[in-house]
C-alpha cells in the first residue's frame, strides 16, 4: 500500500519523514518494528482519521478520511460541508481557538449518514504553517458505539430511579397502613 503524499502535515504528525519512500522500501520504522507499518489499514479498522487544514481551516489532507467525509471530496472544503450546521459551528469554534490560542481541544459532534448519527471525537491541536499562520491537525475518532451505550444506561438509570421511587411509595403506603390499624387497636 502507497501512502498518500499529499498530507505532509499528518505524515510530520506520525513521525514519518516520506512515507512513499517507506512504504517502498519497506524499511524499519520510526516505531522500531521490523517492517513499516501499514498505517491506512490499521486506520481504517479502527475508524480512526488524521487531517491536516490551512490557516484559512480548509482541508489540505487526510489519512483514512472516507469515514469521515463519507467519501466526499474534501480537499479544500471547510467543515460545515460535513457536518450539521450545528456540530459545523462548534468545530469550526474550538478550531479557531486552537489556531488563536496555540492549545490544543478535544471536542465530540455528531453527523447524520442517512437515517444513522455517527458521533466522532476530534483531538485538535495547533499546526504552525510556513509563513502562512497556524493551521489545524486533528485526530477523529468514531465513538458511535460509546455514545450508544451511554445512552441505553441513562436510560437504564432512569428506569432505575423510577422503580426505586415506586418501590418507596409502596413501602411508604404499607407503613401508613400499618400505623393507623395499631392506632385504632389501642
Amino acid at each position: 500500500v502507497a501512502y498518500p503524499t499529499e498530507c505532509r502535515p499528518c505524515q510530520r504528525m506520525l513521525g514519518a519523514h516520506d512515507w512513499a519512500e517507506m512504504s517502498k522500501k519497506r524499511e524499519p520504522s520510526v516505531w522500531n518494528v521490523a517492517p513499516a507499518p501499514d498505517i491506512g489499514a490499521v486506520l481504517k479498522g479502527a475508524r480512526i482519521a488524521l487531517t491536516a487544514q490551512d490557516a484559512d481551516l480548509r482541508y489540505t489532507g487526510a489519512l483514512n478520511g472516507s469515514f469521515l467525509f463519507d467519501g466526499k471530496d474534501y480537499l479544500g472544503a471547510s467543515d460545515p460541508s460535513f457536518f450539521s450546521a450545528d456540530a459545523g459551528r462548534q468545530l469550526l469554534a474550538s478550531k479557531q481557538r486552537v489556531a488563536a490560542t496555540g492549545k490544543g481541544e478535544s471536542v465530540d459532534v455528531s453527523m447524520v449518514l442517512g437515517e444513522e448519527t455517527q458521533w466522532h471525537r476530534l483531538w485538535i491541536e495547533p499546526l504552525p504553517l510556513d509563513d502562512a499562520g497556524t493551521g489545524i491537525i486533528a485526530a477523529a475518532v468514531d465513538v458511535t458505539g460509546q455514545k450508544v451505550a451511554e445512552e441505553h444506561l441513562r436510560l437504564a438509570l432512569l428506569e432505575l430511579a423510577h422503580r426505586s421511587k415506586n418501590l418507596l411509595a409502596v413501602v411508604l403506603s404499607i407503613a401508613r397502613q400499618s400505623a393507623d390499624d395499631s392506632q385504632s387497636l389501642a
